[in-house]
């Protein structure tokens, strides 16, 4: 049996620490020793009147006399940490979308173990053996982890396409609108420009008449001349608007008749990673009954709370 080393060269022995009483019991958790499946006895009250601003952090196992209880506020034991349920939980991270490293879960069991065998209150040979355990989780999830890591990859292109279908199908009625909205605009200024070539024709004309010599009316050909010159900008403001107006027009009118294509595409798209994230499944079937068979052979049980 091989159990794989821990780094760290911390002693494991309980120890008395100080805590912040401004913070009071919550700033407990900002402790190094302070563990994920850490409990907290409170003392003041029972055991002592007053605050003494001191925490002990207790071995695993490790009986906790009423002495030390007595000088301290609070005692903070570190429990077991449960096995994640293989069935309930585990195997919704192959099969399902739970996303949870289980190997977290895993190692927890493996440091606590660790820090039963340091504390001295365990049997050293069963403690290593259970590290042992523990690690051999690590390495059957671990095994894996390269498909899980590709069938959460494919699932979240899945949901990508799924978001960009439900965004095009919102923004069509938004372009539809524009595009009757454009064409409106454009028969408005096709109008308007039709208007003033009319007005041009007919400011040419009176300029090529009020121009004969016997008009001797300055001002009226000053301001026929200014009125010609306005005419001429505003049929070229309405030309511009007219071309930019074609320009979307066109742009929307290619976007509604593509649409039903591009849906087609990403439903497509869809369809064929939905078939590799099953494939992935089917793939991970075996190594997922390798972690079960070993849960079942070790007789590995889930610590309900």
């Amino acid at each position: 049996m091989q159990v794989s080393q821990i780094n760290g060269s911390a002693s494991f022995k309980g120890r008395i620490m100080d805590y912040n009483t401004r913070i009071g019991k919550s700033d407990l958790m900002n402790n190094s020793y302070w563990q994920k499946n850490s409990s907290v006895e409170d003392t003041l009250g029972s055991f002592r009147n007053s605050t003494s601003g001191k925490v002990y952090f207790a071995d695993p196992l490790e009986k906790v006399s009423d002495a030390i209880k007595e000088s301290v506020d609070y005692v903070v034991y570190d429990n077991e940490p449960s096995y994640p349920d293989v069935n309930e939980e585990v195997s919704k991270n192959y099969f399902g979308t739970l996303r949870k490293n289980f190997k977290n879960d895993f190692e927890d069991v493996r440091m606590y173990y660790y820090r039963r065998e340091m504390g001295g209150f365990a049997d050293k040979a069963e403690a290593e053996y259970q590290q042992w355990q523990a690690a051999e989780c690590v390495r059957l999830y671990d095994k894996g982890g390269a498909l899980r890591y590709q069938k959460e990859a494919t699932e979240d292109e899945i949901a990508g396409l799924k978001n960009t279908i439900k965004a095009e199908e919102e923004h069509l009625p938004v372009v539809k609108a524009k595009l009757a909205e454009l064409i409106e605009k454009k028969k408005d200024a096709d109008a308007r420009l039709d208007y003033n070539y009319h007005r041009d024709n007919t400011y040419k004309a009176l300029l090529n008449l009020i121009n004969s010599p016997l008009n001797e009316d300055e001002e009226e050909r000053t301001f026929v001349g200014a009125q010609t010159g306005k005419v001429k900008k505003e049929i070229k403001k309405y030309q511009t608007a007219i071309d930019e107006y074609k320009v979307q027009i066109k742009k929307a009118e290619e976007y509604i008749q593509s649409f039903p294509a591009r849906m087609e595409e990403l439903n497509r798209q869809i369809k064929n990673k939905t078939m590799m994230v099953e494939n992935i499944k089917a793939k991970l079937i075996p190594l997922f009954d390798e972690l079960k068979n070993f849960y079942a052979k070790q007789g590995i049980k889930v610590i309900k709370k």
